[in-house]
């Protein structure tokens, strides 16, 4: 046991949520009472937590409990010296050499990725029962991770330590698998995000992935930025479960029962 003095333990226990996997604010449903951003920038500042400054200023950035109140945002930004305009890390992490930090080796296509093994337990149970399960060998200095490619798996790994690898359009579709694969909540909401806010993907596109990953938000913000008929149409039905195609037809009956509704000729896509 370590004691931690001179901290309100309601404050510690705000930096720790910013700092584990599935950031409990970045998912756009904490509000401002809930989310303290002077105790936890405080705090990062004194235990030197840089992945707590990155995390509060995508939430800055990014939240729509934050968008409204642009003067606030300014003033945090102001007194911490956040770069509201961050951007992602250039260079990647290759996992190649063991750190201060790893204590373990994943052999991925016969090569060999130094990481920590807690650190991949907490981000998904598929590695923490790998690891540390009934069977895991306790003494097993490297696991052999199979029908993995190794730069996609590289890509996986960076997404989820610290600091800000941004997924981007050439690697969100392996993110995803991955994510999936390995029950990484915290990747897929960050793919999430990505796919809703790109133009890089045509809506059906979207709702592909947002189906086979169950991917609710994509699904309902995707769905609700169709405005034309004619554009439902387009999309093909036998390419989804049957829950998305019957949301699907469901959302393109309201686009017809609107149009009924408009009293003028205008085209159904005006």
């Amino acid at each position: 046991e370590v004691e931690i003095k001179d901290v309100v333990y309601s404050e510690f226990v705000g930096l720790l949520k910013v700092i584990q996997p599935g950031f409990y604010a970045l998912d756009n449903r904490c509000d401002l009472e809930e989310f303290n951003f002077h105790d936890i920038l405080d705090l990062a500042g004194r235990f030197k937590i840089e992945e707590a400054r990155v995390q509060c200023i995508l939430y800055l950035r990014h939240s729509p409990y934050i968008q409204p109140y642009d003067d606030y945002k300014l003033h945090i930004a102001k007194n911490y010296n956040l770069p509201l305009n961050l951007k992602p890390i250039e260079t990647r992490n290759s996992f190649t050499a063991p750190t201060e930090f790893s204590n373990f080796v994943l052999i991925v296509e016969g090569k060999k990725l130094h990481a920590n093994k807690e650190y991949l337990a907490a981000h998904s149970p598929i590695f923490a029962t790998m690891f540390f399960g009934e069977f895991a060998g306790k003494r097993k200095e490297e696991v052999e991770i199979k029908d993995v490619v190794y730069e996609e798996f590289i890509d996986l790994l960076n997404v989820i330590h610290p600091g800000f690898t941004a997924i981007t359009a050439a690697s969100v579709t392996h993110i995803l698998k991955l994510a999936h694969k390995y029950q990484m909540k915290e990747a897929l909401a960050q793919s999430e995000r990505f796919l809703i806010r790109t133009s890089k993907f045509e809506k059906e596109e979207k709702l592909i992935m947002a189906d086979m990953y169950h991917l609710e938000v994509l699904s309902e913000r995707t769905l609700n930025n169709i405005f034309c008929v004619f554009e439902m149409s387009d999309i093909t039905r036998d390419n989804f479960s049957d829950q998305m195609a019957k949301k699907i037809t469901e959302r393109t009956w309201k686009l017809i029962d609107e149009y009924r509704d408009n009293h003028n000729n205008e085209d159904v896509c005006d």
